[in-house]
């Protein structure tokens, strides 16, 4: 539904159908971040910019590798990368693409997109499509 919404506002807005290309983005990365740096002071409103442990890169979803040495001999952190499925599977999205029940998010109007979502374990995703997007987006033009 969300596909066909999108086409439909695009061509409202004047854009031909030969020039929409379609794409939805499908993973988030995964951050350490203190619960004390991810809320904005004495709310349980996610910062625009926390601040993150860069030694300590969660893992991602079940594809997700554990990191360790490349062929140069030097450690590679974990990609810490979730897919689409994987963010539902853990728990972080509904299977609507909307963030799941109990996790944290942050709605960013300008860009029209979910930049933030907080699990209570303390993992950031960032940069999640969320699906009315899809419909909002054409009248950015």
């Amino acid at each position: 539904r969300a596909a066909v919404a999108a086409v439909k506002a695009w061509t409202h807005a004047g854009r031909p159908t030969h020039r929409i290309v379609f794409n939805v983005a499908s993973y988030g990365h995964s951050f350490s971040v203190p619960p004390s740096g991810a809320f904005a002071s004495r709310t349980k409103t996610l910062t625009a910019f926390p601040t993150f442990n860069v030694s300590n890169r969660p893992l991602g979803d079940t594809w997700d590798d554990d990191g360790g040495v490349d062929v140069c001999g030097v450690y590679e952190d974990p990609g810490g990368t979730f897919n689409f499925w994987g963010l539902i599977d853990s728990g972080f999205l509904a299977a609507k693409a909307t963030p799941a029940e109990g996790i944290y998010y942050r709605y960013d109007e300008c860009s029209q997109t979910v930049n933030g979502v907080l699990h209570p374990e303390g993992r950031l995703l960032i940069s999640l499509l969320y699906s009315r997007m899809c419909t909002i987006r054409p009248h950015m033009l």
